[in-house]
Order: structure tokens, then C-alpha cells, then sequence
């Protein structure tokens, strides 16, 4: 069947919803076509993620429930390379 392709460059912003819980990409890496399948993978970041951001004159750590932590957990994608049954894919769908 045919793979859908993302006008948008395929990434997901921080507002949007899982918009496909199965994507599909085909990508040429070294010269190599390869057919990639997803599925949303929300156990990759758990759910009580500490987050601690540090600058040089603070240190700042988020709550347990603060939204970027829940927004993350949206982010990750796992599967494989059709065709490569030891292949495994994992990637982050949000900001690149």
C-alpha cells in the first residue's frame, strides 16, 4: 500500500494530538531505500519523569505533572525496517 508522507516535514508540534499511531516513511540512507513502520510508543519516557533544567546561576526542576513531561510521553515511535527482521527503529516525531 502506499507510505503517507507529511507535507509538514513529518514532526509533530507541542499542541498537536497523536496524529497517526501507525506512520509509515520511506527514507534513502547511504544509497539504501529503506521502508520504515511506526507504532506510538508511550512507555519509552515514564509517565513520573523527573526533568531538571541547569544554567549557569540556577538550577530548575519541574514538577512530576508539569506539561512537558506529558507532552514527551507523545513524542516516541517504535518498529522497523519492512524487509530487516533484526532491524529496530526508535525516534522522536517532535521538534526533530
Amino acid at each position: 500500500h502506499d507510505v503517507a508522507r507529511d507535507a509538514t516535514g513529518a514532526f509533530r508540534s507541542r499542541s498537536s494530538k497523536i496524529w497517526d499511531p501507525h506512520p509509515e516513511y520511506e527514507l534513502n540512507v547511504f544509497g539504501i531505500r529503506m521502508h520504515i513502520k511506526l507504532s506510538h510508543d508511550g512507555e519509552f519516557i515514564h509517565k513520573d519523569m523527573k526533568v531538571t533544567h541547569f544554567f549557569p546561576n540556577e538550577t530548575l526542576r519541574k514538577p512530576e505533572d508539569h506539561e512537558e513531561s506529558r507532552w514527551l510521553q507523545g513524542c516516541y515511535y517504535k518498529g522497523s525496517v519492512v524487509g530487516d527482521a533484526q532491524s529496530n527503529v526508535r525516534v522522536s516525531l517532535c521538534e526533530g
